[in-house]
């Protein structure tokens, strides 16, 4: 080969591997129309989620807006919390943000306007994002374990008439709403089958919910235990034990997590 025709080889040899870096580098376009996204909590706030896409080629090219409104007929102090998740499995590892704020004083049918969040690549739906509020700063009304945590789970080994044994510990991290409903999201670093634990606590504290594993499929029920100490806020720390099944054998889950806000 020649040097003119080997130049004319590598010549085309690098426009391809530019060209095939190029289609690596593009990801797919978002939707050019601004999109709208609302959920309602009944009688009280509705938030409005507005995303506009930018720039075609960016890792996240939607931003996004808040807009609160308040759609009860009293003025509303309180704090909201939401989570946002880089896809439809709503796992601690798919988490894309977290965003907590307070509302001071929002008078009814009145708004909060241009809350900025992050950007995302996904557009908002009921199956990626969980907007809610933690209190109304309200002590007679608000359940009294209301917050945003983080702590550990602590699996135990039951065994009759001994201490139970400790197997694993998991990192915790998620929040109690004004009415005791719970999402919390885990990260398992040894197994994956505990990636979260949802439901609610009653008026008596008492917990009913259930552990899912990574495929957003049900692992087992959380029960209470009537022979160990009931659920307890003290000082910020959230502690209490629960049992559940795991691979057919019975588990406790031993709670211990610290109130962020």
């Amino acid at each position: 080969m020649n040097n003119r025709n080997f130049l004319k080889v590598l010549w085309v040899s690098i426009a391809l591997i530019y060209l095939n870096s190029c289609q690596k580098d593009n990801y797919p376009n978002p939707e050019k129309t601004t999109k709208n996204y609302s959920f309602t909590i009944p009688s009280k706030l509705n938030f409005s989620f507005k995303q506009q896409a930018g720039n075609g080629k960016s890792i996240l090219p939607y931003s996004n807006n808040l807009t609160l409104t308040n759609i009860s007929n009293k003025t509303i102090f309180g704090e909201y919390v939401i989570y946002a998740f880089k896809d439809d499995n709503k796992i601690y590892n798919n988490l894309s943000f977290i965003k907590s704020a307070h509302i001071e004083g929002l008078k009814a049918n009145e708004s909060i306007d241009s809350v900025q969040l992050l950007p995302t690549d996904i557009l908002f739906s009921d199956n990626n994002l969980i907007a809610s509020i933690i209190n109304f700063k309200d002590s007679l009304n608000d359940h009294k374990f209301n917050g945003i945590y983080t702590g550990e789970l602590n699996i135990l080994k039951p065994i009759e008439n001994k201490k139970p044994s400790f197997i694993r510990s998991i990192t915790c991290n998620g929040f109690i709403d004004f009415q005791g409903k719970f999402n919390f999201y885990t990260q398992d670093s040894e197994e994956s089958n505990i990636v979260s634990f949802t439901g609610n606590f009653n008026t008596d504290d008492l917990i009913t919910g259930h552990i899912k594993k990574e495929d957003n499929t049900i692992l087992s029920q959380l029960t209470n235990i009537d022979s160990l100490t009931n659920t307890q806020l003290s000082e910020n720390k959230l502690t209490g034990h629960f049992k559940f099944n795991e691979n057919s054998e019975e588990r406790i889950l031993k709670i211990t997590l610290t109130r962020q806000n």
